[in-house]
């Protein structure tokens, strides 16, 4: 038995940042602490659901010019399956390009992960395990395995350029090659590629009778993993302490119908220390009958700010 698949996804990337690339470590001038909630496809009851869990820390560092940040992820598949935990360490070195007013900033990041990965082979159904009236008998698997869980180093590197209106940059994860296989066979985890990008116009500034920068955000995030393309598009609109967003998340090419995912809509609040953004995921794909989409719940708190940040757009 060989096990190949790509990572897991968020519909909101950007409302835990650091978990796309280290270089978004530390971004917010201060502290940040971002947790991350989602249920992917409910409806699929009798298969149990996929849910994954996400805890997140980051820090800037002012006397070094540098950003921290750290970690955790618990993803569940197919109601407890196949589950990977994983931690990563980040760091990543400021830059700032050209003058004080108007400046570009410039952040390359290095992220080190361990990985734990366990397979439940009780949960294996096989025909023989199946009785004419549909019910299940000595479900599990019968036949030897090498190993029932691993554990894994891994690494990424990445590279962010941004000022308070744009942003561009690229991620290299799963730098060290890796077999994953429970059966002693070749199953490495493919290196995946991702690029990122998009523009913050601000249509208002902020001033002493409203603290908030009334803005358009618009963002791109390009994904490719073994044969895999994965391409989300969003816009969000803020108003006060309130933003509405919209995405749409499809994978390459997208000349057929298999290759449109989810419709994303988002809503949330943004507070001086408290952000809270909940988004719903309208299947495309040929599960829309029977997924029930996907809930995705997030939670940032910010402490010791220093500065207003140049990426407040998405980091606030």
């Amino acid at each position: 038995m060989e096990t190949k698949g790509q990572d897991f996804i968020l519909s909101q990337p950007y409302n835990n940042s650091i978990v796309i690339a280290p270089s978004f470590a530390g971004l917010t001038n201060g502290g940040r602490v971002a947790l991350s909630y989602r249920n992917q496809w409910p409806g699929l009851s009798n298969f149990n659901t996929y849910v994954t869990y996400i805890a997140a820390f980051d820090y800037f560092l002012q006397e070094f010019n540098s950003g921290i940040g750290a970690l955790v992820s618990n993803d569940i598949q197919a109601g407890g399956l196949v589950r990977s935990t994983e931690g990563a360490l980040q760091y990543n070195y400021r830059v700032q390009l050209g003058g004080r007013h108007g400046s570009v900033y410039f952040r390359p990041g290095v992220q080190v992960k361990f990985m734990h990965k366990s397979l439940d082979f009780s949960r294996f159904i096989f025909s023989e395990n199946i009785m004419v009236d549909g019910s299940i008998v000595n479900n599990g698997i019968h036949f030897d395995v090498e190993v029932e869980s691993y554990n894994k180093l891994d690494a990424a590197f990445s590279s962010l350029f941004y000022n308070r209106h744009f942003w561009a940059g690229f991620n290299i994860d799963h730098l060290i090659p890796s077999n994953v296989s429970f059966l002693n066979q070749d199953a490495k985890i493919p290196i995946k590629f991702s690029i990122m990008g998009g523009y913050n116009l601000i249509y208002k500034e902020s001033g002493w009778r409203n603290p908030y920068d009334e803005a358009v955000t618009f963002s791109v995030l390009l994904q490719r993993q073994g044969q895999f393309s994965q391409m989300d598009l969003g816009v969000a609109w803020t108003k006060s302490i309130f933003q509405v967003g919209a995405a749409y998340r499809g994978f390459l090419p997208v000349s057929t119908l298999t290759a449109h995912d989810a419709f994303i809509f988002s809503l949330g609040l943004n507070m001086e220390q408290f952000k809270v953004v909940y988004s719903y995921d309208v299947s495309l794909s040929a599960l829309h009958n029977v997924s029930a989409g996907s809930h995705e719940i997030s939670l940032q708190f910010f402490f010791n700010q220093k500065e207003r940040s140049p990426m407040s757009f998405f980091c606030r």
